[in-house]
């Protein structure tokens, strides 16, 4: 198990090299100059210049890599010219502010994917089962921005439940209640697509366990049905569920940054839209840095959960 954690531990920086690699040279391959974009056009080309060599933007590509790439191995990463404040310090609260918005979709999804995806499984054949399977293609493939906006447009707009924009009201001070409210549409947003997904395979899962000659078997020793789904049935089917819960995590971290510019949730998306728009170099690095990093960490969680319940996978 250690080996495997240590392989498994080693890959993830060559995935975290090449992310910073095409992220920088993105921003570089943008036409203009990236002091007017922050600062303004009515900055005379002398001032331009200064402010290119202070901040080491006037140096080759290379260079300017080689030197971020420095600082950030020193757990510095690096100061925003746009925000006028050290990265870290600036991402921080959006960091926390998208860690709410993707568990709370995260438990939506799984809650969801699990109870329809057992339910058609259960209901094999009948129109419980096609009425599930039919929502959960419309779902699957719906894109989750487009989703919000239906939302929006329904539950916010038409019948006025919900809040269609922020974190908090602009009035009063926040406060949990506060939250919850404006939290409902931006995470049935983002969970939507997971849980269509997660029950698609707990479907395919269930059902394929189900017909297995070990819970044949296990029926016809006469044991009780609820041991037999809790010890024969249920572990089996935790593999690949909990691989595409880990799959649908890193979607969560990575893809929320369409719902969050749509709902206008101060996350890490919606930062790194921002940032992207203001073309931002180091603000833009370190926003897709940790969501790079989050990605990857939460598929390695799930690789070892999965190496726990079934030892196979070590070898793999």
């Amino acid at each position: 198990m250690g080996r495997y954690v240590l392989r498994r531990s080693l890959a993830i920086i060559p995935v975290l090299i090449g992310v910073t690699l095409l992220v920088f040279a993105a921003i570089h391959a943008l036409p203009g100059s990236k002091v007017l974009s922050i600062v303004g056009f009515q900055v005379s080309p002398e001032m331009v210049a200064r402010i290119e060599s202070y901040y080491g933007l006037d140096q080759p590509m290379h260079v300017q890599y080689a030197r971020y790439m420095g600082h950030l191995l020193s757990g510095d990463l690096g100061y925003s010219i746009s925000r006028k404040s050290q990265v870290g310090s600036v991402l921080a609260p959006a960091v926390a502010n998208t860690a709410i918005l993707a568990g709370t979709g995260l438990v939506l999804a799984v809650l969801a994917g699990l109870i329809g995806g057992f339910a058609a499984a259960f209901h094999a054949g009948s129109p419980v089962d096609r009425g599930i399977t039919s929502l959960m293609l419309i779902v699957g493939t719906a894109p989750p921005f487009w989703l919000a906006l239906v939302l929006i447009l329904v539950l916010s707009i038409q019948l006025e439940l919900f809040p269609a924009t922020g974190m908090y009201s602009p009035r009063g001070e926040p406060n949990l209640p506060d939250l919850l409210h404006h939290l409902v549409l931006p995470a049935l947003a983002v969970a939507a697509q997971p849980a269509a997904i997660i029950a698609k395979v707990a479907r395919s899962a269930m059902l394929e366990v189900r017909g297995a000659e070990f819970v044949t078997a296990a029926r016809a020793k006469g044991l009780p049905r609820s041991r037999v789904f809790s010890g024969h049935v249920l572990r089996n089917v935790l593999s690949p569920i909990v691989t595409i819960t880990g799959l649908q995590l890193g979607y969560l971290v990575g893809g929320v940054i369409f719902v969050e510019v749509v709902f206008g949730w101060p996350g890490i998306g919606f930062q790194l839209f921002q940032s992207i728009l203001a073309r931002d170099i180091t603000l833009t690095m370190g926003a897709s840095l940790i969501i790079a990093f989050a990605f990857v960490f939460v598929n390695f969680l799930a690789d070892l959960i999965n190496a726990l319940l079934d030892p196979r996978h070590e070898v793999q």
